[in-house]
């Protein structure tokens, strides 16, 4: 997600990403492939949920402004959630790990090292 505190916002305790007059935001975003069973397969994009990008944004009056939204997709990395009648549901990740009991992707494993 994205934060940003413009001028004279009240200052915060997190680290801010100083910009003036434009934030470039680029985040990663991944395909999840999802399998339950009596349905079609289907695949979303997904990024980070809980991970907030703060910026203090100097507007200088007068001047144009702006905020560039340019997302990376990351196509070596698929996660695949899987959901059957009778034997339970699970996430598998690029690296081999399995989460058992869960349809929801943990993206700390979609950033690491997935070899």
């Amino acid at each position: 997600g994205l934060i940003a505190f413009i001028n004279d916002a009240v200052q915060t305790n997190i680290s801010e990403i100083a910009a003036s007059n434009t934030i470039d935001f680029s985040p990663v975003i991944y395909p999840v492939l999802e399998i339950v069973e009596g349905f079609p397969k289907s695949v979303s994009l997904q990024g980070e949920v809980l991970k907030m990008r703060p910026f203090r944004l100097k507007l200088t009056p007068g001047a144009k402004w702006k905020i560039i939204f340019k997302p990376k997709l990351d196509e070596t990395k698929m996660a695949k959630v899987t959901v059957t009648n009778g034997k339970g549901e699970w996430v598998e990740y690029p690296g081999g790990k399995i989460d058992n009991g869960t349809q929801e992707v943990d993206f700390r494993f979609m950033y690491g090292n997935m070899k």
